[in-house]
């Protein structure tokens, strides 16, 4: 090989690299929980039922092929939009989340080990 065609060889292979390497990367889920925790996975919906200042209920997470919905512990900023379908993996906490004017029993709320856009 001449060195012009070893320094040609070089630079393509200088930048093929990186971006073969960035095409080859799956989207993974976003971990938020602790490590060997039991956890529950499937698909949910985001739903926003009103400000909680304005006796709204925020946002909740409804569990597809339930009548279950969940008031989310540490739902991330950018999952906050109505109606996206995401799969989560979560925990039941003993805790509820009261909303409303109505004097209700709240919803359940939930911690997200994991979660990703569907």
């Amino acid at each position: 090989m001449k060195p012009t065609e070893q320094f040609i060889f070089i630079v393509i292979f200088i930048f093929a690299l990186p971006a073969l390497t960035m095409l080859s990367c799956k989207k993974h889920p976003i971990n938020l929980g602790k490590p060997g925790a039991t956890v529950i996975t499937g698909d949910a919906t985001i739903t926003y039922w009103g400000s909680p200042a304005a006796d709204g209920c925020g946002w909740l997470i409804e569990i597809n092929g339930t009548n279950n919905s969940y008031s989310p512990a540490n739902l991330p900023d950018i999952y906050k939009t109505a109606s996206l379908k995401v799969h989560i993996s979560y925990e039941i906490l003993s805790t509820r989340f009261q909303c409303g004017m109505a004097a209700t029993s709240g919803f359940p709320q939930i911690q997200l080990d994991a979660i990703a856009k569907q």
